[in-house]
């Protein structure tokens, strides 16, 4: 009876700090939009860059090929770039 007892009252404690906030509304409301964009065109992006290097390296022979060539001129281009 005694831990019916204190779940009930924790549970009643907690419920009533999500009341307080607003909700799970309020929790939408404070999403950082431009991070979340941030994200997800980092994700779209690196993506493409792996599809992109994987026809590189197919393109050069796959693994039988020159990888090392390969991923140090995509490296070169990259320092050139960034």
């Amino acid at each position: 009876m005694q831990l019916q007892t204190a779940l009930k009252s924790s549970t009643a404690g907690s419920s009533g700090v999500l009341k307080a906030r607003g909700g799970a509304l309020d929790a939408l409301k404070n999403v950082d939009i431009p991070l979340l964009l941030y994200f997800v065109f980092w994700y779209v992006g690196n993506y493409y860059y792996n599809i992109t290097n994987k026809l590189a390296l197919k393109a050069a022979g796959g693994s039988a090929g020159f990888p090392m060539t390969i991923s140090s001129l995509q490296l070169a281009v990259g320092c050139l770039y960034g």
